[in-house]
């Protein structure tokens, strides 16, 4: 199994579906034929990462490769603001570019600027920490916490987490339908499980956002978006 498979397979199991079998459809070694799981041999599940990719001409590497350092962690400090006792709330906006290096130095400077801003939710701010920039912008409803993620746009793709999740949703929902369209008649039900590398979780408020958003076509009965952080925070969306 490679990673996704397995944060998917430790899903599943956590949610103690009964008879997992891994790439129930393997011929010798031909190891392509979808689906990579199957529950009690009648529902047929396919897993893939969610993720953008950074090009350049000397190389081309997954974006999440520094979005997996930055993000969980810039995230992971904004949710802390859920413990304290706030009657405001606002959203931040995040902006980088490569290089940046996500370290404890530039995490202190993060918390200690987000500690300075409690006093004024109610006023936009904007911080700048080299290729780094925290935009601060005052919510007009009380969010779960005094600061909520509600952007990331990376300068070398960019984008809101809503319409960069709808986006590659897109693709990668007509790249699967079709590797899956001559298995359709094995099983009764397909899912798609997608190990969410663009907002390493849904909230609520974002997934109503993208559930408002026109659907595709497409021949899976459940869409699911799976943190890799956590196995917990799994959202099935309505597209």
């Amino acid at each position: 199994m490679n990673r996704e498979e397995e944060i998917v397979f430790n899903y599943l199991t956590y949610k103690a579906y009964e008879e997992i079998q891994y790439e129930p459809n393997k011929q010798g070694n031909n190891r392509n034929i979808p689906p990579d799981f199957s529950i009690r041999g009648s529902i047929g599940i396919e897993v893939r990462r969610l993720n953008q990719h950074y090009i350049t001409s000397a190389k081309t590497e997954p974006l999440e490769q520094v979005d997996f350092n930055l993000i969980p962690k810039i995230n992971s400090l904004l949710k802390s603001y859920n413990k304290i006792d706030f009657d405001k709330s606002a959203f931040v906006m995040i902006n980088f570019r490569r290089p940046i290096n996500p370290n404890k130095n530039l995490l202190r400077k993060l918390k200690q600027a987000l500690d300075d801003h409690l006093d004024s939710l109610d006023t936009s701010k904007t911080l700048y920490f080299k290729n780094l920039k925290l935009e601060m912008l005052p919510a007009s409803t009380v969010l779960e916490s005094a600061y909520h993620l509600g952007a990331i746009v990376d300068a070398d793709s960019g984008g809101g987490v809503v319409s960069n999740i709808y986006k590659n949703l897109e693709v990668i929902i007509n790249e699967k339908q079709t590797k899956v369209n001559p298995q359709l008649e094995k099983f009764d039900s397909w899912w798609l499980i997608l190990v969410d590398y663009i907002s390493y979780g849904l909230t609520s408020y974002d997934l109503q956002q993208l559930n408002s958003l026109p659907p595709f076509e497409h021949s899976f009965d459940k869409v699911i978006l799976l943190s890799p952080l956590d196995l917990t925070h799994a959202v099935e969306v309505e597209l």
